[in-house]
């Protein structure tokens, strides 16, 4: 007994007693026997209005695409100088407060050398001594108010009490 090959495509249902069914499908025959010269006649037609569209559209389009892409370098130029301007003011703010911050410890210094450097005994010594300067005894102070408490300028003589 000759065993029958069947084709079950996909899949095998385990146990089934026949095999899966096939269904052939349908043999379609052109209507006309000129289809394959309109099929050739749509071609080229079809050919034929792809090579006239790049033409009608060809200088627009080119000229859409060239504007495009000049926008587009335009933007992108002006976005780097931006870039690079900002980079530039920021490293020119970085150095310009360094600079004042050196400046501000030179001032500084400068400041605790000018104080450090008066010597108040000396000028005491020099006073005292060399230029016979005293101190005020307490009837030679005389109080009195002022309108401003910054400074005072004498128009002429204290008043004695």
């Amino acid at each position: 007994m000759a065993k029958k090959n069947y084709n079950y495509k996909e899949e095998y249902v385990y146990g089934a007693a026949a095999p899966k069914r096939e269904y052939a499908a349908p043999k379609r025959e052109p209507k006309h026997q000129d289809n394959e010269q309109i099929i050739h006649k749509n071609r080229e037609n079809n050919d034929a209005r792809e090579r006239r569209l790049p033409s009608r559209f060809g200088a627009l389009y080119t000229f859409f695409v060239v504007t495009a892409v000049a926008v587009t370098l335009f933007v992108c130029t002006s976005y780097i100088n931006q870039i690079n301007t900002q980079s530039e003011q920021a490293k020119e703010i970085v150095m310009l407060q360094e600079q004042l911050n050196e400046m501000r410890e030179a001032n500084d210094q400068k400041e605790l050398n000018i104080d450090t450097s008066v010597d108040f005994n000396y000028i005491y010594n020099v006073a005292t001594k060399e230029l016979g300067m005293v101190h005020a005894s307490p009837e030679q102070v005389i109080a009195y108010e002022s309108g401003e408490s910054e400074y005072v300028i004498q128009y002429s003589n204290i008043p004695v009490k």
